[in-house]
């Protein structure tokens, strides 16, 4: 589950973010509620601090994070693509892990990334 938040600017504006995030956290009780924000006003590593006051040791961001974001933009429906970190510490992937390149936004070079789907 996705919840994506568009933030104005102004005084407490990062502090908002960062209640909006806890709140969201707070009312949907989705183990996988991801939260997204996005402002041409705020510098990012000042809403990023903000979230780890407000949110701790939880709060995902930087390069991983991105990568992942643009391996599911990348992925064949249906089919789990992965990091090739991540393909190394998987065991009982379905089907026959297909090693691709993957041209991603942010990166100079290909990323390997392995793709794999439902066992024929």
């Amino acid at each position: 589950m996705r919840v994506a938040i568009g933030l104005g600017h102004g005084p407490g504006a990062k502090k908002a973010a960062a209640e909006a995030a806890a709140s969201a956290r707070k009312t949907v009780s989705h183990p996988d509620l991801a939260v997204a924000f996005g402002s041409i006003y705020l510098d990012q590593k000042e809403v990023h601090e903000a979230l780890r006051a407000e949110l701790g040791s939880s709060v995902l961001i930087g390069d991983a994070v991105n990568l992942t974001q643009r391996l599911e933009s990348a992925a064949t429906p249906g089919r789990l693509l992965m990091s090739e970190a991540v393909f190394r510490q998987v065991r009982g992937l379905p089907g026959t892990p297909e090693r691709r390149e993957v041209s991603v936004k942010g990166k100079k070079a290909s990323v390997v990334a392995y793709e794999c789907g439902p066992a024929p």
